[in-house]
């Protein structure tokens, strides 16, 4: 399980390389904002769950304040916290969904 972890966690940081080297030579993924940072945005919204630090990626981290400022995000995620509150534990998750 440790090399698993090693690896994913590898590839994690390779992944936040790319982004930032993207994101130091525009403002967005692919120039202007579309639909690659709208895809890409919830996956860097959790960076804190997946053990990365933006500290390192200050273009990333920029980029992920952008975009979380703009209208629609806002509205989108507060119609979603309506929807799932992030407040649920794990065991209402797993209430939700029948797991054991």
């Amino acid at each position: 399980m440790p090399l698993a972890v090693a690896r994913i966690s590898k590839e994690t940081e390779r992944l936040y390389g790319v982004l930032e080297q993207k994101l130091s030579e525009r403002p967005y993924v692919a120039g202007e904002y579309s639909i690659a940072d709208m895809a890409i945005y919830p996956w860097v919204l959790q960076h804190d769950k997946q053990g990365m630090m933006l500290d390192g990626y200050p273009n990333v981290a920029a980029w992920l304040e952008r975009i979380s400022r703009r209208p629609a995000v806002v509205r989108a995620y507060a119609k979603g916290e309506q929807i799932r509150p992030s407040g649920q534990t794990d065991q209402d998750r797993k209430k939700l969904y029948g797991l054991p």
